[in-house]
């Protein structure tokens, strides 16, 4: 059994009969299997306004679900500190095509975002101000197939997230956003 004083309870962590605490600097989350095809979409809702970090990388999608090294990732969602003109701003950046497929960094005041891949087709939604935006990115050089998602260890909070085996039309990924 374990008891906690908190909103949520971390992760068991053994102490092995020591009387002195013992902690993991952070956790890490991971999901496996996943076969989301060449067609999908993914809802990102979090915040991570406070954010210590200039550039920060909250999640990772691999391709092949036994990849462990971060250059064998497909996809990495960003966050952006406020300062160097970013103004706590959000990217999804290609690891494969080493490219930020919607070159800019932006902002959601919903502090939603979805991702829709379709094939080599690459959209992002956000909420401006009440207003739901498309961003239609660069094509990709070939399909990306997501079969492994992790969580990074920062310092976010995440509110929802949701993974669709298919790509969302536009309305339906406008109405994810509001």
């Amino acid at each position: 059994a374990q008891q906690e004083d908190g909103q949520y309870a971390s992760s068991y962590i053994p102490n092995h009969g020591t009387s002195s605490g013992v902690s993991r600097v952070s956790e890490v989350a991971k999901l496996r299997d996943m076969n989301l095809g060449t067609s999908y979409t993914v809802l990102f809702d979090f915040d991570a306004t406070d954010n210590f970090r200039v550039n920060t990388v909250l999640f990772t999608m691999w391709e092949n679900q036994d990849d462990t090294a971060f250059n064998d990732a497909l996809w990495t969602a960003r966050w952006f500190k406020t300062d160097s003109n970013q103004n706590d701003s959000f990217k999804v950046y290609d690891q494969r095509g080493l490219a930020y497929p919607v070159t800019s960094a932006y902002t959601s005041s919903t502090k939603k975002w979805v991702m829709r891949v379709d094939g080599t087709s690459f959209d992002l939604f956000q909420n401006e101000g009440g207003t739901p935006t498309k961003r239609s990115g660069n094509p990709l050089s070939g399909t990306r197939s997501v079969e492994r998602f992790e969580i990074s260890a920062q310092k976010s909070l995440i509110n929802n997230l949701v993974f669709f085996d298919s790509a969302l039309t536009d309305a339906e990924c406008q109405s994810l956003i509001t």
